[in-house]
């Protein structure tokens, strides 16, 4: 890259990578160099090696690295910019695991297309699209960013795409994984991993799966949802679902509560109290979600 390609004037932090995933990244490797924050302290160290693969979804270093330009530099950066910074990323993200992981953690760079997630959308999900050109710039810089990484790495066992669900075809003999990812519906496909952790972008959290629920648009307040399918229409996240409508979210919250739903609590619990909700309309909504 040279200095009339944008994406090399973008704001990193100790490891030259976007500084979302830098800061990442600050959570598992020991850093040489300083950190965007000198005063930040490192939430928890994680130990790649406790993990049998590190799963890294290309949107998300796109969107990081999207965020970490000035306004001026996201305004004339392009799609070839964006392919060759995102690979010497994979570059510097393999080498870093290679290097300092210390672990024998296999590296797999995945992207999804959620088609199947917008085919199959009904009355009852609304899901996000794009409304602004802002909006519709982003995704067409993103989309043919991706396109142009796969035609020049080529899909492998180490650059995979997949439709909607990842790893389907990891489910009959599971791993440990740990993933970095924005897109909270990737998180579901937990089922085909042994373990499943969340590293967050930013702010280099560790999350098991009992903090999924974290990831529904205003998660943090709503401990007793669980993380299934069928929430996500209720209470939308930030990528993919627009959340559903205030009372139905309501209604569901005072179910949860009153039936001490956790994240654990079985489906089968679930439609049982959904059975004997007051409201008919609502328990058939939520049926048909689930």
């Amino acid at each position: 890259m040279n200095q009339l390609d944008p994406t090399s004037s973008r704001v990193t932090s100790a490891f030259p990578l976007s500084v979302g995933t830098s800061l990442a990244f600050e959570s598992v490797f020991q850093i040489s160099s300083p950190s965007i924050d000198p005063d930040r302290k490192i939430p928890q160290k994680v130990n790649l090696g406790d993990y049998n693969e590190l799963w890294i979804n290309l949107k998300t270093l796109f969107r990081n690295m999207m965020g970490s330009l000035s306004k001026e530099d996201a305004q004339r950066v392009n799609s070839h910019n964006f392919k060759d910074a995102i690979i010497q990323e994979m570059d510097t993200i393999a080498s870093l695991v290679r290097n300092e992981g210390s672990s024998q953690a296999n590296l797999i760079f995945y992207t999804c297309e959620y088609k199947k997630l917008y085919s199959e959308e009904n009355k009852f999900t609304v899901l996000r699209r794009d409304s602004t050109d802002n909006q519709k710039i982003y995704t067409a810089l993103q989309d043919q960013a991706i396109v142009l990484i796969l035609k020049e790495l080529k899909q492998s066992a180490s650059l995979r795409v997949y439709d909607t669900e990842i790893n389907k075809e990891g489910s009959a003999n599971k791993k440990n994984a740990l993933i970095i990812t924005h897109a909270a519906y990737d998180l579901l496909s937990q089922r085909n991993f042994s373990r499943l952790d969340l590293l967050e972008s930013h702010s280099g959290v560790l999350k098991s799966k009992s903090m999924f629920y974290t990831k529904f648009s205003d998660g943090k307040n709503i401990p007793m949802i669980p993380f299934i399918k069928g929430m996500f229409p209720v209470f939308g996240d930030s990528e993919h679902f627009r959340p559903g409508d205030i009372r139905l979210k309501r209604a569901v919250i005072e179910m949860a509560t009153k039936n001490n739903w956790t994240q654990i609590t079985t489906l089968a619990k679930i439609k049982a109290n959904i059975q004997e909700m007051p409201n008919r309309l609502y328990a058939d909504v939520l049926k048909e979600l689930l």
